[in-house]
């Protein structure tokens, strides 16, 4: 005989195989369901699997991207955080929180969300596609520089970090500039030693790629 859980896994199996764009949801979804009936109940089953929180974690981030692509940075911030409580390590939504903050000129906080990045998945960020992943930093750049003639100091950290999205040798110039000014702070001093570190390295990597077959001069005396 079926039970209500049996019912409840084979309806919804189906809906959740079909589902692209909450698959973390997903995932954890089947392996709770297909666990029913190990429990006395669904609302067991699925408190056990905390369910209910992973799916308030999705919808903050689903909502977190809607504010985002209109660029609503202090509502996406918002339910970005919320996201990140749930989910501490989703790199997609620590990347666009980054930007939020540097929007909302909130640099402390943006620059420890920039320096934990970047030590751990500096690529993460070099790799951004501004247009497939919506980001906004070409035309954020595009504003603020031609704003000012010079950048103002308290711009240069912000600046840095927006360009690494789309350029690291000019995110590290940035930064440079913004540890020369402020005394080598702490904080500016590390970010420029790990740009430098991967600069080095995939510099070294492009050079070694780009190394031409060379064809040595015939030895062979003529006549």
């Amino acid at each position: 005989m079926r039970t209500v859980a049996d019912a409840t896994k084979c309806r919804a199996l189906p809906n959740l195989q079909l589902s692209h764009t909450l698959a973390p949801m997903c995932c954890i979804s089947c392996n709770t369901l297909f666990c029913i009936h190990t429990k006395s109940t669904l609302y067991e089953a699925l408190f056990s699997g905390n369910l209910f929180a992973l799916i308030a974690c999705v919808m903050s981030e689903m909502l977190g991207n809607r504010f985002f692509m209109i660029r609503d940075y202090a509502a996406a911030a918002r339910e970005f955080e919320a996201a990140l409580a749930g989910d501490p390590h989703n790199k997609p939504v620590r990347k666009k929180l980054i930007i939020c903050y540097a929007q909302l000129s909130r640099v402390s906080e943006a620059l420890d969300a920039f320096r934990a990045l970047i030590e751990e998945d500096i690529e993460f960020i070099i790799n951004t596609d501004p247009d497939a992943d919506e980001c906004p930093c070409p035309e954020l750049i595009f504003e603020e520089e031609n704003n000012w003639q010079s950048p103002p100091v308290g711009k240069l950290p912000m600046l840095g970090m927006l360009w690494l999205y789309c350029n690291p040798e000019k995110s590290l110039q940035y930064f440079e500039q913004a540890s020369a000014a402020a005394a080598h702070d702490a904080a500016l001093c590390s970010i420029v030693t790990r740009l430098r570190e991967y600069l080095s390295h995939a510099g070294t990597i492009l050079t070694s790629q780009a190394q031409p077959n060379i064809i040595k001069p015939s030895t062979t005396n003529e006549g």
